[in-house]
């Protein structure tokens, strides 16, 4: 009898580990910070005990989804949701599972719903979050994965296999509710990364391979994919990345119309240094290595790059750590013009002291196109303990006096939308400064110049006709930037516009 019972408690032990029991929930809270620090805004008032990540809608919602068992007393993964461009932030659902995740990623497609695939063990699973369906791809059986979404509505899902190394991709086309069949990839192959161009449906797949007995050692390659059909893919130019027989961390592609930048870090006499390598023709070619930030003499960590809106570039943020044992440092950003071969513009982002850990929490980039700027998410040490940060251009500082805000300069909804040949732009703002009010393509094309001068505080319209743009039928964004004259802040704002000939 005791035997059975053995069996039977070994049994449920077993399949609690191989099909953990998961669920969508509305958390339950327990008590907030509000307060801020300087142009540091809580975003979450707890630190998160794995790896975070953030998109945004058509609407200029923020959604970032945290690994994070203390804010709640029922959740383990938790969206993070902020209606008024990151200056407050609550808790819209979340996974019931509570423990360390091994990855999550939010992908959004063309019709806004937002999609968050995330690993539990050996398993990944994709949610809608703006359901309570949780579909699992695998319950077991992969060590990490990675995933992108074309314009087409397709979701790849890049996954690597535990007990073959095998990397392989699959495709939905329903959002995560069916894969289709599998495809290898490479074989002996670890730690996917997969990023997509802004200008195709081309994705850029990275990965370590043949795996050595220390993985970080392994050579770095990447492979191009192209969507022929939804779901239908073919590759192109394998191609080894980073050959040093030394540790290597971490590793990241970004590509915008043909430029391509593959970024990793390496250890060597016990500093991390951050590297480069630039390709001017879609990854076919790569100039040698670089270093990113030659002026720094920390080590550079954790890192993240993305395409800069309107074709103007790349955007990079990375941890410069202290020391080699301090647990703390700052966030540093530059950039990289889109035929720039140097980074310039290094800035301290943090005005709280950016946390390292154990964790995995590594600072992320938030694309936001509806404002055509960046958001910054990271973990800051206070007083009262760690807890997750945002920063980004929306929210700025005048002086100690008085804040301004996105609210300060108002960019109406164009009149009529959809609209045929004219439309009527509205727009207003606090004090003299510049107006700059461009529109883009959906590829984040600039297609025309409507104002660019100085102009005093006040309600301003004026009558803009589409036909002089030699715009064709079809959905584009105009974008206001206002700059003070006196203090040099700047607000953006961008709207939707629909030209139907």
């Amino acid at each position: 009898m005791t035997n059975k019972i053995l069996l039977i408690l070994l049994f449920f032990i077993c399949y609690e580990n191989l099909f953990p029991q998961i669920f969508v929930n509305q958390p339950i809270l327990k008590t907030e910070n509000t307060s801020n620090f300087g142009t540091d805004v809580i975003l979450l008032n707890y630190e998160p005990v794995g790896v975070m990540h953030g998109i945004q809608n058509t609407a200029g919602e923020i959604f970032v989804a945290i690994n994070d068992t203390h804010s709640t007393q029922n959740l383990g993964l938790v969206i993070r949701k902020s209606t008024d461009r990151g200056k407050t932030w609550s808790t819209q659902n979340g996974i019931s599972y509570r423990d360390v995740y091994g990855n999550i990623k939010l992908l959004r497609n063309s019709e806004d719903s937002i999609y968050c695939i995330f690993q539990i063990g050996s398993g990944v699973y994709s949610w809608n979050i703006q359901t309570d369906i949780i579909n699992t791809f695998r319950t077991h059986g992969y060590f990490t994965f990675d995933a992108e979404i074309t314009s087409s509505n397709t979701i790849y899902l890049f996954v690597d296999s535990l007990t073959t190394d095998h990397l392989m991709i699959y495709s939905s086309l329903d959002g995560g509710t069916n894969w289709g069949t599998r495809r290898l990839v490479s074989e002996r192959s670890a730690n996917v990364k997969v990023v997509k161009s802004t200008s195709s449906d081309t994705m850029f797949v990275n990965y370590y391979g043949p795996v050595l007995l220390d993985t970080s050692q392994s050579i770095i390659r990447s492979v191009r994919y192209y969507e022929t059909s939804p779901g239908s893919v073919f590759y192109s130019g394998f191609k080894d990345m980073a050959l040093e027989q030394l540790p290597k961390r971490e590793f990241m592609s970004v590509v915008s119309k043909g430029v391509v930048w593959f970024l990793y870090t390496l250890e060597e006499d016990s500093s991390e240094i951050l590297y480069g390598k630039r390709s001017v023709n879609n990854g076919v070619n790569y100039s040698e290595r670089m270093v990113i930030a030659p002026a720094e003499n920390n080590n550079q960590k954790w890192f993240n790059i993305k395409p800069k809106f309107a074709n103007e570039g790349f955007h990079l943020i990375y941890f410069s750590e202290s020391s080699n044992f301090s647990v703390n440092g700052n966030i540093i950003s530059a950039d990289v013009n889109y035929n720039g071969s140097t980074f310039n513009g290094f800035t301290q982002i943090n005005d709280i002291i950016a946390a390292k850990s154990n964790y995995n929490y590594k600072p992320i980039i938030v694309p936001l196109p509806f404002d055509s700027t960046f958001g910054y998410v990271w973990v800051g040490d206070t007083e009262d303990g760690k807890k997750v940060f945002w920063d980004s251009e929306l929210i700025l500082n005048v002086d100690n006096d008085r804040e301004i805000t996105i609210a300060d300069m108002q960019l109406q909804q164009n009149y009529p939308n959809p609209f045929n040949s004219n439309t009527i732009i509205n727009y207003s703002i606090p004090m003299e400064g510049n107006v700059n009010i461009t529109i883009y393509d959906v590829l984040g094309s600039s297609r025309g110049q409507l104002i660019n001068k100085i102009q005093k505080a006040g309600e301003y319209s004026f009558n803009f006709n589409a036909e002089k743009s030699s715009l064709e039928s079809g959905v584009y964004f105009y974008r206001i930037v206002f700059t003070d004259l006196n203090n040099q802040n700047t607000l953006i704002n961008t709207k939707k516009l629909i030209y139907l000939k």
